[in-house]
Formats: C-alpha cells, sequence, structure tokens
C-alpha cells in the first residue's frame, strides 16, 4: 500500500473511508455497526483477559476510552482469534501480523464475519491512526462478507453526541 494512493487501494478492496462525524452517523443509521480496532504488541501478559485488560498500547487505551463515552460495544481486531469483543475473555498470545500467510487472513476474514454476524451485526467500523499499518487488518476484514469502513481519526466518535441547533 502507498502513502499517495491509499484511500483508492482501500476503495478497490471495498473499503470505505469516513473522514466526518456526518459519515459515520449516516453509517450507523444504515447498518447495524460494531466499531473496531487493532489488537497490539504490547499486552498485559494476562493469561485471559478481556480485551481493555489485555491490549495496552496508547492507540488501545485511548480507543476504549472513546468507545465507552459514547456507549458503544466493540471489538478488537485479533492475529490469533479474528475478533475479541470488548466483553469477551480470550487467551494470552504473540502473534505480530508480519507472522500471517495470506491464507491465514482469509480465515480470520471469516472467523470475523461469522462471529459479527451472529451477534447481528452488518457491518464494521475500523480505527487505526495509520491506513498503512492498517493493510494486514483490511485484508482480514475484506474476507468477512461485511460492509466495511475505515476510520482515522478517533475524536469523531466523540462529536457524534454533538449536534447543532442551526
Amino acid at each position: 500500500m502507498s502513502k499517495r494512493d491509499w484511500k483508492k487501494e482501500i476503495t478497490d478492496k471495498n473499503i470505505i473511508f469516513l473522514d466526518t462525524v456526518e459519515k459515520i452517523r449516516e453509517c450507523l443509521n444504515e447498518y447495524k455497526t460494531l466499531i473496531t480496532s487493532r489488537c497490539s504488541k504490547t499486552k498485559t501478559g494476562k493469561n485471559s483477559a478481556i480485551p481493555k485488560e489485555f491490549y495496552v498500547s496508547n492507540i488501545n487505551l485511548n480507543f476504549y476510552v472513546a468507545m465507552e463515552n459514547a456507549g458503544f460495544y466493540y471489538g478488537i481486531l485479533s492475529d490469533k482469534y479474528g475478533i475479541h469483543f470488548c466483553d469477551e475473555k480470550l487467551d494470552y498470545y504473540d502473534i505480530h501480523p508480519s507472522e500471517l500467510t495470506k491464507e491465514k487472513k482469509v480465515e480470520l476474514g471469516k472467523i470475523i464475519g461469522e462471529k459479527v454476524s451472529k451477534l447481528g451485526y452488518e457491518a464494521i467500523i475500523f480505527y487505526n491512526t495509520s491506513p498503512l499499518l492498517s493493510l494486514p487488518y483490511f485484508e482480514m476484514l475484506e474476507n468477512s462478507g461485511l460492509k466495511i469502513y475505515y476510520v482515522s481519526k478517533l475524536d469523531l466518535f466523540s462529536q457524534l453526541k454533538t449536534r447543532k441547533l442551526f
């Protein structure tokens, strides 16, 4: 994925970039949508935990606060489990996205699609600060069978509650 053409490249993967609060609101109104982010190398080392007790990079910690303040149920895309829901306790692992084969990403994408659909969700909004570092997750998500959206600014979620009167 190139820095210059990442928007076109994700569009080619049927991933829609949401860069305004209005676009996020429109997505949330059109589909039952799960908000997600990525796992992290920085983990607490607990044997078994929910995401916020497990993935503890700054991106993850800020994501948890934003989702909980906005009242969203959320998940973390996982290099082992496909998706790790916010209330789901799973076992520790240490897998880096670079270790995933193309086949494994397809398999994880199918797991994501099955688990998310089972809860009644039709779409995923994936948050990460860098589209370039999101490539392994985009490759998983494109195999999920769900509508996929990408957001790179976490503060857009906090603006969802703000409504202009005029």
